[in-house]
């Protein structure tokens, strides 16, 4: 089997307590990227296997969920003619203590487990009878798809994260971005056949991305897939649309959606930058000066007026788009202040930029927390596949630091002027109606909503 190296070393400087000497990535077989690091500390190796591009945004209109109920159906029902528990119990006997664990989002399906390297071509066999031959009895099948994910479940979620959903499908609109990853309306029309033809089309070489860490070298690989992972379906038998760019609208409006609770939830929005944008570190910088603890948003309304129980701020990241969003609950009488606070708050960033005060303490928190990426096999993985996907080589894991420190207060000063857009920024309110609130929003002339939130 022939390998074709593309870039990558990371050298004993990388983390030298950690144990690291060499890696690189690589293309194995028919184009199979393979990431790995080497870790001489431990015998056991972090599995990482990301397929792109088939996540929840390729479900059929009327079959929303159809990836969640295939990942899930998949997992609970054992595989190889072994149910569940048969399984299970095969997978710890190669030292799989945890399992095989799958997620799946908007964009991607994520697989991980951890394994020792005398076991890994076994767990990889493993791997492959769970995709081509998964048990699926129609009573699993059926016990899965009365179960929303976490991510879809409004019932009893709290506020603000039902209002943070309800925003991104105002900002969306029908996009496949502003999709739940599941509906129970979308889920039951899903069958057996569907379910195979998911697994078949979703979970394939094309689409994979495998990083591994551990005590491994470029020569163990081939062993541990060949016959394994080299046996999965090399392509797709179906063609997936891929979502437009750059397509979040955001009209500054202020939406409210009357849920009887005894604090409000409020979740705001406007564009924001991918990681491969040259500006998006300078607004990462920026991102938390603006809603990071100890900074603007929670010193002015959580330390000095007490007007929110919590508040934050985020870079919420797609393939294909990106927001800087944030969320706060408080007490439904002191929503409107709230609001204006952060309204204004926005405005004299945009307006006035940032202190080189608060510039250091951001910049040395990002560049000082960076290193909690390196507390074990499993979290480098990660950082690896975070990495790749977002489309950098593996040495700009090396480069972070750098990057970060050669950013000025003068350019996230530019980058709050060019980017921030107080009269665009976007709010979902969730609670109970409340007599200020209500003269707040008349004010405003904001574009009011009625909608249930808890119908799944």
């Amino acid at each position: 089997m022939k390998f074709f190296i593309t870039l990558f070393i990371l050298c004993s400087s990388f983390i030298p307590a950690f144990g690291f000497i060499d890696g690189k990535k690589i293309y194995f077989g028919n184009k199979i990227q393979v990431a790995y690091a080497k870790d001489t500390s431990s015998r056991i190796v972090s599995v990482n296997m990301l397929f792109k591009g088939v996540g929840a945004r390729i479900d059929p209109i009327d079959q929303e969920g159809l990836g969640w109920v295939a990942m899930q159906a998949m997992i609970e029902g054992g595989a190889g003619g072994l149910d569940k528990q048969a399984f299970d119990k095969e997978l710890s006997k190669l030292g799989i203590l945890g399992g095989i664990q799958v997620s799946i989002g908007i964009d991607n399906i994520f697989l991980n487990f951890e394994c020792p390297k005398e076991n890994l071509n076994k767990a990889f066999e493993f791997v492959k009878v769970m995709i081509t031959n998964p048990t699926l009895s129609i009573k699993d099948i059926e016990r899965v798809k009365r179960i929303l994910p976490p991510g879809a479940n409004f019932s009893n979620a709290d506020e603000t994260f039902v209002a943070g959903k309800i925003l991104r499908k105002k900002v969306y609109g029908n996009h496949p971005y502003g999709r739940l990853v599941a509906t129970f309306e979308g889920m039951q029309s899903i069958n057996k056949e569907d379910i195979l033809a998911a697994l078949k089309n979703r979970l394939v070489q094309e689409k994979l991305l495998l990083v591994l860490v551990g005590d491994i070298n470029e020569s163990d690989i081939p062993a541990f897939l060949e016959g394994t992972i080299t046996n999965l379906p090399r392509k797709s038998e179906q063609s997936f649309a891929v979502p437009e760019k750059s397509i979040a609208e955001f009209d500054g409006a202020i939406s409210f959606i009357p849920k009887d609770t005894p604090q409000s939830g409020i979740a705001f929005a406007q564009k924001g930058l991918r990681e491969i944008d040259k500006d998006f570190w300078s607004l990462s910088i920026l991102n938390k000066i603006i809603g990071d603890q100890g900074f603007r948003l929670w010193n002015e309304l959580r330390e000095k007026q007490g007007l929110v129980y919590s508040i934050g701020t985020s870079l919420m990241i797609q393939e294909f788009d990106a927001l800087l969003a944030g969320g706060f609950s408080c007490a439904p009488e002191k929503v409107a202040d709230s609001i204006t606070e952060v309204q204004k708050i926005w405005s004299q960033i945009q307006e006035n930029g940032i202190t080189e005060t608060e510039f250091q303490d951001a910049k040395t928190s990002i560049m000082g927390s960076y290193s909690r990426y390196f507390t074990s096999s499993a979290s480098i993985a990660d950082l690896m596949t975070n990495c790749l996907s977002d489309g950098f080589d593996i040495d700009y894991i090396l480069k972070h630091n750098e990057i970060i420190g050669k950013i000025t207060v003068q350019d996230v000063n530019l980058i709050a002027k060019k980017y921030l857009t107080p009269e665009k920024l976007s709010f979902v309110v969730v609670g109970r109606p409340e007599e200020t609130l209500s003269k707040f929003l008349k004010e405003r002339q904001s574009d009011i909503k009625t909608t249930p939130v808890d119908k799944n």
